[in-house]
């Protein structure tokens, strides 16, 4: 026996897999995922489509131009609820990751470390400590990478440690002020 036929898919169609809940919740995308980073992707006249931008498409009546991303407001890859859905750059994808700490060291680890650096402790011991590269420290140490991370985050009510009290050594290895 042949197999049946099926109808190719239609955009539309899209929302066969995806779990519709409220407004303001996730939309949980219920297909395969595909690729090292597991997206969700929807075929449509034989393209691999990302289901999230087909969805995006489709609430505001655009066709996105091939270099604009979708941003997830909500941080979940899965997710096609158009309301956590904006159009982007990667450069703003990018900034997104670094505001949202989606990769990387999270913030308060790079806070920690460049205090040890301005107390002068050795940057093999901080990569140690931290399970980082010495050059990555040396990195952070030279303002090249990490520099949107200052001393202080106010949300978390972190100590005040102003960088000249650290580079007097006011500051001892535990985080006291002396």
């Amino acid at each position: 026996m042949g197999k049946k036929f099926r109808p190719p898919n239609q955009k539309v169609d899209v929302f066969k897999y995806i779990t519709i809940r409220g407004e303001d919740d996730c939309w949980l995308w219920t297909g395969g995922l595909v690729g090292k980073d597991s997206r969700p992707y929807f075929s449509v006249d034989g393209k691999k489509l990302l289901a999230y931008r087909i969805v995006y498409e489709l609430t505001r009546g655009v066709e996105l131009k091939s270099g604009t991303m979708i941003r997830h407001t909500c941080d979940n890859r899965v997710c096609c609820n158009p309301k956590h859905l904006e159009a982007g750059s990667h450069q703003e994808n990018m900034e997104d990751m670094k505001e949202r700490q989606r990769h990387g060291l999270p913030h308060h680890t790079v806070r920690h470390i460049k205090k040890l650096i301005l107390q002068g402790v050795p940057y093999s011991v901080i990569g140690e400590r931290y399970g980082v590269s010495k050059s990555l420290v040396s990195e952070i140490a030279n303002h090249r990478v990490y520099t949107h991370v200052s001393l202080q985050d106010e949300r978390y009510n972190d100590p005040v440690y102003s960088e000249e009290a650290l580079a007097k050594g006011a500051i001892d290895g535990k985080g006291k002020v002396q």
